[in-house]
């Protein structure tokens, strides 16, 4: 334990200030990548792959065990000495949102002091997400440890040249049709091989290293699952059904893996689910968060699961924001025209295969620049809003040829992609891009 507490007090002193939260969000906004003919490009806020988003927190995973993968997370958010732990255990609470986090602490006195009791007393700190700022883009990133350059899947709807069709990423299937998820594994895409960077529980197998998984038994075996979940041990999987009994079950994997050198991963969706279905700001999404942070701090304070030598982290993969403001592009005659099929990745952030790309720039520069701004693809790519390092063969197929980045409030929608959601994400705003990164040593 003297690894995880021997600073403390220092990182304390530091983060009730304040001011290494304002630092680390003031260089995050300051992270300016993309210059764009719009009067709102400063709401936007990218991607700080060098050491403040979920890429490093993921490679910062594998460094603790003597895998060197990437750069890690900065040293600074640590506000001292960074932990030497044995076990490091991830929770993710998916679509919890920083900014939102912050609202809802100030709004409820309660959760503020159960959330800094979790943190160690500590501040809160911002992170951002990935580009775009999905789930389907954000989980293979954390369990590689790659950016989406490397591991090749660049949004949840992808054109995938294997099968010449737009595709959904996450059900695994291709978006026209009425096919069953994990359709493309019968079409012949498979999906333990669609990402051919190794997972990290595969590198930490050859360590010597375990790593243990709790997960809702509704997502195991799917196409997702099998193209995060490689190298995992099938009785190092933990799985709940989606209730009350996940805080059960993560008390399990926690008292199991007491004294282990190992890597634990926990995924929640809850808040997602409850903001995709009555809005980004709503209480049933307060009184869930709420309940996380206090089941969190019970279980993390309980003496079956405490060694001294456990570094628990809590992020996010994205966050969240209503988006009441529907375009629907394949409504304008020149855009549609030019347009090869309907868009990829993200209604808040689309990738577009087209016949002609220059004529589609002037229309959403002259037509659209209070709702749209639009860069080549192959710009945004070099300017790193992917990511940097080596490009996946099938990039330059899959993210198509222009980028459209719709304002805080806006999405896109056409006849496959209708606006069914209330709050959504995928986006550069800021309500999206930045996540809670909270920790402590147990």
């Amino acid at each position: 334990m003297e690894h995880c507490t021997h600073f403390r007090s220092h990182a304390q002193t530091i983060w009730r200030e304040g001011v290494l939260m304002n630092e680390i969000e003031r260089r995050i906004r300051a992270n300016r990548l993309l210059d764009l003919p719009v009067n709102w490009q400063d709401e936007l806020v990218y991607p700080y792959y060098d050491g403040l988003s979920i890429l490093n927190v993921a490679q910062a995973v594998a460094r603790f065990f003597g895998v060197e993968v990437g750069c890690g997370l900065d040293t600074s958010v640590w506000g001292g000495d960074m932990p030497q732990p044995q076990r490091v255990v991830l929770f993710l609470s998916d679509g919890l949102s920083y900014n939102r986090l912050k609202q809802f602490m100030a709004q409820d006195s309660e959760l503020a002091q159960t959330v800094q009791t979790l943190n160690g007393g500590r501040d809160v700190l911002p992170l951002t997400s990935i580009a775009p700022s999905t789930t389907v883009v954000a989980l293979p990133t954390l369990w590689t440890g790659k950016p989406s350059v490397t591991h090749g899947i660049v949004g949840t709807w992808m054109y995938l040249r294997e099968v010449a069709a737009m595709s959904n990423i996450l059900f695994f299937k291709p978006i026209l049709g009425d096919y069953p998820g994990g359709e493309l594994n019968r079409w012949g895409v498979d999906a333990d091989t669609f990402v051919t960077e190794p997972s990290i529980p595969q590198r930490l197998n050859e360590m010597g290293v375990p790593t243990y998984l709790l997960l809702d038994y509704s997502l195991m075996g799917t196409g997702l699952s099998r193209i995060l979940h490689r190298g995992i041990e099938h009785d190092h999987t933990y799985l709940h059904g989606g209730l009350n009994d996940v805080w059960d079950r993560l008390r399990d994997v926690l008292r199991d893996t007491r004294g282990q050198g190992c890597y634990v991963s926990a995924y929640l969706p809850n808040v997602d689910k409850l903001a995709h279905l009555y809005g980004a700001d709503n209480v049933y999404a307060r009184q869930e968060i709420r309940y996380q942070m206090q089941q969190l701090q019970t279980i993390l304070t309980s003496d079956e699961v405490q060694d001294g030598q456990t570094l628990v982290m809590l992020i996010a993969d994205h966050g969240h924001h209503d988006a009441p403001v529907a375009v629907d592009l394949s409504a304008d005659p020149v855009i549609e025209s030019a347009t090869f099929m309907t868009y990829g990745a993200e209604a808040r952030l689309a990738q577009l295969h087209l016949r002609d790309i220059q004529s589609v720039v002037e229309r959403i520069n002259t037509q659209y620049s209070e709702q749209l701004a639009c860069v080549p693809m192959t710009q945004a790519i070099d300017a790193g809003l992917f990511g940097v390092g080596e490009h996946h063969p099938e990039l330059q197929y899959r993210s198509g040829d222009l980028l459209l980045i719709p304002r805080l409030n806006v999405r896109l929608v056409d006849k496959l992609h209708p606006a069914k959601l209330v709050s959504i994400h995928g986006g550069l705003s800021d309500w999206e891009m930045l996540v809670p990164f909270i920790w402590r040593c147990i």
